[in-house]
């Protein structure tokens, strides 16, 4: 997910007039692949020890020491305060796909979108909660998009890598009709 998250920041510090070339080029996607784009804030949720974490995190945000590393046992990999608290915090930077996020608020996560857009969501995936209703929840990031040319679908069987050779396959094809559809 965390590439997905950067393609939409890139639209949207690009829609804030963000990035300028100095040589004048257009710096625009012109259309955008999310596969598996999932909530970090729903993965952490279901591991023991996040709202610990997640607190310390808080309390290292609001205190001014954001650039500083959270302990070791708080994730997998050395991680800030700020990128802590972004994940596993609610309507933060990183907060972009969430299951329980209203309509109005995935409006405002996703409304950047204004380009040609494949949305590949894996059915198994194991960073996924079980209780989150998929079909329902591809269809309101696709409908919180600002364009009108967006594919979304859930590739059934598909785990968050989409690993497996039938995965595999499936999003040759999905990215094949993709592009011929919107680059020929």
């Amino acid at each position: 997910s965390l590439r997905c998250q950067d393609i939409v920041t890139y639209c949207k510090q690009y829609h804030d007039n963000k990035f300028r070339s100095p040589d004048g080029l257009n710096l625009r996607l012109n259309a955008a692949i999310l596969q598996a784009p999932v909530s970090d804030r729903e993965s952490m949720a279901t591991q023991e020890d996040t709202k610990k974490w997640f607190k310390l995190a808080e309390s290292m945000v609001k205190e001014g020491n954001e650039k500083e590393l959270m302990p070791k046992a708080s994730h997998y990999a050395p991680i800030t305060a700020y990128r802590y608290h972004s994940l596993a915090g609610r309507c933060t930077d990183d907060d972009m796909f969430s299951s329980d996020l209203s309509d109005k608020e995935l409006e405002r996560c996703l409304g950047c979108m204004d380009i040609p857009t494949l949305l590949l969501y894996s059915g198994s995936d194991e960073y996924v909660p079980e209780t989150v209703n998929k079909e329902a929840l591809v269809k309101r990031m696709a409908a919180a998009m600002a364009t009108e040319s967006v594919d979304a679908q859930v590739l059934l069987g598909a785990d968050h890598a989409a690993s497996d050779p039938g995965s595999i396959q499936k999003i040759k094809e999905k990215v094949t009709t993709f592009l011929f559809r919107n680059f020929n």
